[in-house]
């Protein structure tokens, strides 16, 4: 039996928590403010491609770009886990329309994402431009790319054409929501790029997809919709 004064401190730290934080907040504002961002956001499991591109390329320092960085949650676990020289951060952070649904929360993002990644200093570089008008910003030699911008087919589509040809030999095209999410957008486009071009499509753990240049699939031609069929239904968090 746990006894009366055994529970004394943790009753006492509860009874204390609210002040404690008034006090933090008071004093030192900036501390207070990035802790709870750090602590509100933490990511226990970087995602699948992250680690896929850590495997293929073997400690190399790497340029990369992520299309769709939001409040910068996966940007900041692409610079932790991976030996980045450079990351390209592309976001215009304007409203915009995706799968028939407008978003308009995106300066509150573009904050946190600020404050979240000015510790890697000029390691990163964020572009505040449309993906169309990025790849014409940034060099032709990327190690990879992510794509979580937005998730309609067409600009799927898009993203996928414009920046493969971007990426080295044996460089890695990745993105996320490979599901049932956003209508099956997602699966749409990528299946449609690797069947026509043949190529060998992975997909990890929360909904991620991944391929490297030049590696080619055995079988010819892939389904989107029987693929999908397959799927878990994943949606967006």
């Amino acid at each position: 039996m746990t006894s009366k004064i055994a529970r004394a401190p943790d009753n006492i730290a509860r009874k204390t928590l609210s002040v404690r934080h008034r006090l933090i907040r008071t004093l030192a504002p900036q501390f207070y403010k990035e802790a709870v961002l750090a602590i509100s956001t933490v990511n226990l499991m970087p995602r699948a491609a992250i680690l896929y591109i850590k495997e293929v390329m073997n400690g190399k320092k790497l340029c990369g770009a992520e299309i769709g960085v939001a409040a910068g949650v996966h940007a900041e676990d692409i610079m932790t886990m991976l030996n980045m020289k450079k990351l390209y951060l592309i976001d215009p952070y304007e409203p915009y329309v995706e799968v028939g649904r407008l978003h308009t929360d995106y300066l509150a993002d573009k904050q946190k994402a600020a404050l979240r990644l000015k510790r890697f200093g000029d390691k990163v570089e964020c572009i505040y431009q449309s993906s169309d008008r990025a790849a014409t910003l940034i060099p032709n030699d990327l190690d990879f790319v992510y794509i979580d911008g937005n998730h309609t087919y067409e600009y799927v589509k898009n993203d996928i054409e414009t920046y493969y040809p971007k990426i080295t030999d044996n460089g890695v095209l990745s993105g996320h929501d490979f599901g049932r999410a956003y209508n099956g957008d997602v699966v749409r486009a990528v299946v449609e790029f690797v069947s026509k071009h043949n190529l060998k499509l992975e997909i990890g753990s929360g909904a991620d997809w991944f391929l490297q240049k030049g590696l080619f699939n055995d079988a010819r031609a892939l389904e989107p919709f029987s693929i999908l069929q397959g799927l878990p239904r994943i949606e967006r968090a």
